[in-house]
């Protein structure tokens, strides 16, 4: 990845994660608008796996994020 003409190099064992988390990491420390397209999807990162924001996550987010946690936890609760 080049931003500014400085290019940030990933390890040869980086995973897919490894290179989504510098991309995010790149938009946060540069204060780059995300793309409108994928908002709520930088809004679920930012605000419910990051929790870098101080802004209200979009009621869907909150809602999407809800419906994951209570399947984490039934998931987890049928294992026992």
């Amino acid at each position: 990845m080049t931003v500014d003409s400085e290019s940030i190099s990933l390890p040869l064992n980086a995973t897919i994660i490894d290179a989504f988390d510098i991309l995010f990491k790149v938009f946060f420390v540069m204060n780059v608008e995300f793309p409108k397209s994928l908002k709520f999807f930088y809004d679920f990162l930012e605000t419910q796996v990051y929790e870098t924001s101080t802004n209200v996550p979009y009621p869907s987010v909150v809602t999407f994020s809800n419906a994951l946690r209570d399947y984490v936890e039934r998931s987890e609760s049928e294992d026992e």
